[in-house]
């Protein structure tokens, strides 16, 4: 099978492209040696080899991005359909890093959903491996088919290393949301349309997701209980009561929905806790003046 020509290189099959010849304008895209890289040119390849019917919606791709130094050229351009076209932006931000990283990342999260596509069902990455399984041996991270023998000295989930990149990669992030398209982003700039938290569609699913026999606590009492018998340190106890402190208190400056408004000497408080610090007087007498004037 003829390879796809890229930036003067050959990508067959899965292979990665040798960049070396590129262009001065294309040589400020550096693609990732990893298997995203692999997979989103397997996903080129295969457009480029096929014909979609006419009445088929497509997308014309910039294989090289433009911000990246891609340009206009046809060997630079290939049809995908509206999902292809989502998967290779979500691909191309794990193909790259540094400013190449923030460039596509920012592309991602505006990318163009118009009136045809805006109803249609957002697969992602996942679509791709919904029948493989990660496993590792603690340090070497694999897929393998969900119908596979694990292979001897492995056990399934990732290894430490990458658990705590994903962690670290995490951290910050903040959902967002249009109502059907979810992301999450790390800075405070909303785009427009979108607001802060997730989708009800996302929020119902997780929670089914966890509900009975699905939660991974379900059943498990006392010593069944991973953290029967554990301790909190003085440490711990400590930045868990500085996390509820003044502004960072959820209820920082709200009422209880049980609160009561309480009239004493003429002045009149939005509840008991108030009328108790204000006064001076204790809880128990200003709940007996409550219980005389009601």
């Amino acid at each position: 099978m003829e390879g796809l020509v890229i930036n003067n290189s050959v990508v067959h099959g899965t292979a990665i492209p040798n960049y070396s010849n590129a262009t001065k304008e294309q040589s400020a895209m550096i693609f990732i040696a990893n298997r995203y890289t692999r997979i989103y040119f397997s996903i080129i390849e295969n457009a480029r080899l096929r014909v979609l019917p006419k009445d088929q919606y497509k997308e014309t791709h910039h294989i090289v991005p433009r911000s990246l130094g891609g340009g206009n050229e046809l060997s630079n351009l290939v049809d995908l359909t509206y999902r292809e076209h989502r998967i290779c932006h979500k691909l191309l931000v794990k193909m790259t890093d540094s400013i190449n990283r923030s460039k596509m990342s920012y592309a991602l999260l505006f990318f163009k959903i118009d009136a045809t596509t805006k109803n249609s069902l957002i697969k992602t990455l996942s679509d791709y491996r919904k029948d493989f399984t990660p496993i590792t041996d603690g340090i070497i991270d694999k897929w393998i088919r969900k119908d596979m023998k694990i292979p001897q000295g492995y056990y399934y989930g990732f290894s430490p290393a990458t658990i705590k990149k994903h962690g670290d990669g995490n951290k910050g992030k903040k959902w967002i949301t249009d109502g059907e398209v979810l992301y999450q982003i790390k800075h405070d700039t909303l785009p427009e349309g979108f607001y802060w938290g997730q989708a009800d569609y996302h929020k119902k699913k997780i929670s089914e997701a966890l509900s009975g026999s699905g939660n991974p606590m379900y059943g498990k009492f006392g010593i069944d209980h991973p953290a029967y018998g554990n301790k909190l340190t003085d440490e711990t106890k400590k930045l868990m009561a500085e996390t509820k402190l003044g502004s960072k208190n959820p209820m920082y400056g709200k009422l209880p929905h049980n609160a009561k408004s309480i009239e004493v000497n003429g002045v009149l408080y939005k509840s008991v806790s108030e009328a108790r610090q204000r006064t001076g007087l204790s809880r128990r007498t200003v709940e007996k003046l409550y219980k005389e004037k009601k």
